[in-house]
């Protein structure tokens, strides 16, 4: 048992001395480069933190500007940052699409359409839908009195496309 050791470290003496001088060379030659020309050695990292640096800062840049498409508009892909010869930022460009997810992910994800519903004022809403309800409901009145008879079909049509308000105010609403 003993012998075997003795034999594994007299395999591995030598090839640890071969290790460090070659590991010694090496670096012995890279501190003699360096030291050569220690100007140019130097200034790599200061280069390559500007280089870093202004990357970064011009992303950031083609992100949020310019707000308003720049070019010259030969081809423009409406909902897209970069036409043939010109640049729109990339949060401007996108901005329906942005603004679509993050209302699909307010109603999917943190509120409900009752809690939604709740939370508005009836009297609010009225007065917003108040003077285009009669288009709105114009054509489920239509679809719905479809196999009536036409007197009764032409009576409701009128009463819903009232756009004086007429039937909004015999129901009670202001």
């Amino acid at each position: 048992d003993r012998s075997s050791v003795i034999c594994n470290s007299a395999v591995i003496e030598p090839v640890i001395a071969a290790s460090t001088s070659l590991v010694g060379r090496i670096l012995g030659h890279g501190v003699t480069t360096f030291m050569s020309n220690w100007k140019a050695y130097s200034i790599i990292p200061l280069v390559a933190g500007f280089v870093g640096w202004f990357t970064n800062y011009l992303a950031v840049q083609m992100i949020f500007y310019p707000i308003k498409w720049r070019g010259i508009p030969i081809v423009k892909v409406e909902g897209e940052p970069l036409g043939l010869l010109g640049w729109q930022g990339i949060v401007p460009a996108r901005t329906l699409k942005m603004s679509e997810a993050m209302v699909n992910a307010t109603i999917n994800q943190l509120l409900t359409m009752e809690e939604i519903i709740q939370r508005l004022d009836p009297d609010t809403v009225a007065d917003i839908l108040l003077p285009s309800s009669g288009q709105i409901v114009q054509p489920f009145v239509d679809e719905l009195l479809a196999d009536q008879p036409k007197p009764v079909q032409n009576f409701a049509s009128n009463y819903a496309a009232d756009s004086d308000g007429w039937l909004q105010k015999k129901v009670g609403h202001k």
